[in-house]
C-alpha cells in the first residue's frame, strides 16, 4: 500500500473520529503469529561500568582480533565471549594464540589447555 500524505492521513483520521470508518480504509495484514515461537534472543541484559583505561583496552583487543581473524568483533561480543570462557570450567578452557608475520600471514600457536583456573 502507497504511503498517505499528511493531508490524506488527517481526512482519515477525522472520518474516524467522526465513526464514518470504512473498511477499505484498513490494509489487509497476514497474522502476525505464525504459530512458531518467538526466535531465541541473546537472555538477560547486564550493564557492567568499566574503568576508562580497561574499556579502551577492551576495544583495542577486539579491534586487533577483528584485524586478525579478519571478522568484524566489537567490544560487546569480546566482553560476552570473555565472560563466557571465564565461566567455564577449566578442563574446558583452551588458549589458542594466532601470531601474525610481518608479511601479514598468520600462524596459530600451539594450544595451551587450561588444568587450573587462570585469573
Amino acid at each position: 500500500m502507497p504511503r498517505m500524505t499528511p493531508d490524506e492521513e488527517r481526512e482519515l483520521v477525522e472520518r474516524i473520529e467522526r465513526g464514518e470508518e470504512n473498511p477499505d480504509d484498513w490494509e489487509e495484514l497476514p497474522p502476525t503469529s505464525s504459530g512458531e515461537p518467538p526466535p531465541k534472543r541473546l537472555g538477560a541484559v547486564v550493564s557492567v561500568r568499566l574503568d576508562p583505561d580497561l574499556a579502551d583496552a577492551l576495544s583495542q583487543e577486539a579491534e586487533r582480533r577483528s584485524r586478525v581473524s579478519g571478522a568484524t568483533i566489537g567490544h560487546t561480543t569480546l566482553a560476552r565471549q570473555l565472560i563466557a570462557e571465564g565461566l567455564r570450567p577449566p578442563a574446558q578452557r583452551v588458549t589458542v594464540e594466532l601470531e601474525v608475520g610481518q608479511d601479514g600471514s598468520v600462524r596459530a600457536l600451539p594450544v595451551t589447555p587450561h588444568d587450573r583456573d587462570v585469573a
